[in-house]
């Protein structure tokens, strides 16, 4: 096979005259015509000679004929490695060269930065001559434009914000800042405004905040200002800030606290949505009511009553069974499977309000901690995420001490628990007297018939001096 625009067609070859006679004497031993003795002698060449020479010719004809196989010749493996390892060297220089190049350019960007800065620092030092106003912020405006620009060009090189920040010795949020205000044009820098000045008219500054909680925080400080004209943005912004965080004191003061008394009385579930490489994933997380001990988690590819179940079973089977669950109002939690179960152990419900996660703060808190540490790893497969959860238990259970347990791990908190004697159907029984008991005084409360069954299950716990309502 010839070569990419190359002719395949031969041309037949002229015979020159001085083998003329030879070539005769071949073809006549070739078409048989002539012995090869009677040819050696034609060509005038003794017989092995003639010989040798014809079987070269046949040798050359049969390869010839024989025709080259298909695709390109082939590489020996030594040769292949070869170019394989020249490639990879070819490539690495590249870098190291481009690497280099970034380095040179950042050295020349980080001198051009203190330059920058000694000509800004000049203009403040005393003692030279006197610059007006107007000089002073355009030398430092035009300083600030060239410190942006250093500090683009130094992320661009792939250097990392906070190290390029330091360089410029400013941090990345005040040049994030300047590119946005540098993108529309404005001045980087606003300038100083006057000292903050107290508000001196007690009248005023309480009709600010009557407004402030009369639109529950939700009034911007500068409709405060359209609403009261004789203060300032700056004063209304204050007391706007003030007054909000007086209200959430308040708020505070007068929400409730569930308290446990004893580990293994409540068990919490819920269920974290997790990434993979194969997409969405469920951790059904179990955590004890009285400690922040996690007592397992279980990893699903579906959140259903299957799932939820299974899960609840397993923990029960490992770290015995609770007298009430503590879960959200989520239609899994309520599918006949998982009901069953808590039937089967005598296990009672505890759902809090609607719409309300701080019900389940702990658990909530626990969840936000095992995120961290999953997201920590990176991209994980279903697989490595299963095989994480154990590791992740045992790190949060054993090796963190917790100033609220008394510089106890949660699992030392867990063992220390103290056996519970409480007669499992008593304690059904009574909560479902107390239920229907507040459903019959609700008078059609569409909140006390939700509510029903936690004020049943809060009464009977604190009767028993398992739970105690802080309000």
């Amino acid at each position: 096979m010839g070569r990419a625009g190359e002719a395949r067609y031969k041309a037949a070859p002229k015979v020159p005259s001085e083998i003329a006679e030879r070539w005769q004497a071949f073809l006549g031993v070739l078409s048989g015509t002539e012995t090869m003795s009677g040819g050696a002698r034609r060509a005038k060449l003794c017989r092995l000679q003639f010989q040798t020479v014809t079987h070269r010719a046949l040798a050359s004809a049969m390869e010839a004929l024989k025709g080259k196989k298909p695709g390109r010749k082939p590489v020996a493996p030594e040769m292949r490695a070869m170019r394989k390892k020249v490639a990879r060297l070819e490539r690495e220089i590249e870098t190291l060269r481009a690497r280099n190049a970034n380095y040179e350019r950042m050295l020349e960007v980080a001198s051009e930065t203190l330059k920058t800065h000694g000509e800004m620092r000049e203009v403040k030092r005393k003692g030279r001559r006197k610059r007006t106003v107007e000089e002073k912020q355009e030398v430092e405006a035009v300083g600030r434009r060239s410190l942006l620009t250093s500090y683009r060009e130094m992320r661009e090189l792939g250097m990392a914000a906070v190290l390029a920040g330091a360089l410029i010795g400013k941090s990345p949020e005040t040049m994030r800042v300047w590119g946005e205000r540098a993108m529309v044009g404005k001045a980087l820098v606003r300038p100083r405004g006057p000292r903050r000045k107290m508000l001196t008219d007690v009248e005023t500054e309480a009709l600010l905040e009557w407004y402030v909680r009369e639109t529950e925080g939700l009034i911007g400080a500068t409709m405060l200002v359209e609403t009261v004209t004789e203060v300032t943005r700056r004063e209304a912004g204050r007391v706007k800030k003030e007054a909000v965080t007086e209200m959430e004191r308040e708020r505070k003061a007068k929400s409730g606290r569930v308290w446990v008394q004893q580990p293994g009385v409540v068990r919490n579930l819920d269920a974290m949505y997790l990434w993979t490489t194969e997409g969405m994933r469920f951790v059904l997380t179990l955590s004890d009511g009285c400690v922040p001990f996690g007592t397992s988690a279980y990893m699903t590819e579906h959140y259903d009553d299957e799932a939820v179940s299974h899960a609840l079973r397993v923990d029960f089977e490992k770290n015995g069974v609770p007298y009430v669950v503590r879960m959200d109002r989520a239609k899994a939690h309520r599918g006949p499977a998982t009901q069953r179960l808590l039937d089967d152990h005598q296990v009672v419900v505890l759902q809090g309000p609607p719409h309300h996660p701080g019900f389940y703060g702990q658990h909530e808190r626990q969840n936000r901690d095992y995120r961290h540490w999953l997201e920590a790893k990176g991209p994980i497969t279903p697989d490595e995420l299963r095989a994480w959860l154990p590791k992740m238990l045992v790190a949060l259970n054993d090796h963190w001490k917790r100033r609220s347990l008394g510089s106890k791990t949660p699992r030392e908190a867990w063992e220390a628990r103290r056996p519970i004697m409480v007669n499992r159907a008593e304690l059904v029984t009574e909560v479902k007297r107390i239920s229907a008991k507040v459903t019959a005084e609700s008078q059609g409360e569409e909140k006390k018939l939700n509510q029903s069954d936690r004020f049943a299950i809060e009464a009977a716990l604190q009767r028993r001096g398992l739970l105690v309502v802080q309000r």
